[in-house]
């Protein structure tokens, strides 16, 4: 199983982000720095992979119990989904529609 090292995924992110810096040169002395937001960024990106790591060895050891997490996380989107498009219909049965500023 390969794996990517956080410098590496970082160094990707910003390219894929800004893709001007794809052309930089990749010298071993160069340091990657990134703001606040790319930090955030990476946080989240590596919090969504651990994650999904986490459920894909969870399904393997309990595949059951994985099925109907699914199924009550299906069962819950669709009710959220319900719910939001009740809503925003008015008692006549059009939709609401936000004015624009």
């Amino acid at each position: 199983q390969k794996s990517i090292s956080k410098t590496d995924f970082a160094k990707i992110l910003v390219q894929t982000r800004f893709p001007y810096t794809a052309s930089y040169p990749n010298n071993a002395q160069e340091e990657l720095v990134l703001d606040y937001n790319d930090e955030m960024i990476l946080s989240i990106c590596f919090s969504q992979s651990l994650r999904k790591h986490l459920l894909e060895e969870l399904e393997e050891a309990f595949p059951d119990d994985a099925e109907a997490y699914r199924q009550i996380r299906a069962t819950s989107a669709a009710g959220s989904k319900r719910l939001a498009q009740s809503q925003s219909a008015l008692p006549n049965g059009d939709a609401k529609v936000k004015p624009e500023h």
